[in-house]
């Protein structure tokens, strides 16, 4: 019995989406600031607010809250 071509395609390209995936998270850019209120981590560099609990984060020399 010879393998389907499709399904090896299938499995290629399946392989190459989680590739994609994984490779944009590990390119994504978080902070180690912490959420001043549920200590939350992991926010985005331009977070204003705590993307769990919606408290304000601080702001530092030089940075922009958003808002």
């Amino acid at each position: 019995m010879s393998p389907n071509p499709q399904y090896a395609n299938w499995q290629y390209r399946l392989h190459e989406i989680i590739f994609e995936a994984d490779t944009r998270a590990a390119q994504k850019k978080v902070t180690t600031q912490a959420c001043p209120e549920c200590m939350a981590e992991g926010h985005d560099p331009d977070a204003g607010f705590c993307k769990l609990c919606a408290a304000q984060l601080n702001s530092f020399p030089g940075e922009e809250a958003a808002g």
